[in-house]
């Protein structure tokens, strides 16, 4: 399980989500609180959850390949 909150500073939602089996992945959510997307990073050591904002900041995303890339600086 990956324990945490809703990343978005004015929800702080618990969440309790199941690793996924082939970590590491990307995984869209919906917070059931406030209603807006995480992005969660499934990582055994370092998991992650982006708001949709810090999550576009840092990746980019290819819908069409449904691939996900880090964004070079």
């Amino acid at each position: 399980m990956i324990f945490g909150e809703c990343p978005y500073d004015d929800c702080n939602e618990p969440m309790a989500n199941p690793i996924c089996d082939n970590p590491p992945m990307f995984q869209r959510l919906v917070c059931e609180k406030c209603g807006r997307i995480i992005w969660l990073y499934h990582s055994r050591l370092d998991p992650v959850a982006y708001t949709e904002e810090g999550f576009a900041e840092k990746y980019d995303l290819d819908e069409a390949t449904k691939s996900i890339k880090e964004k070079v600086a």
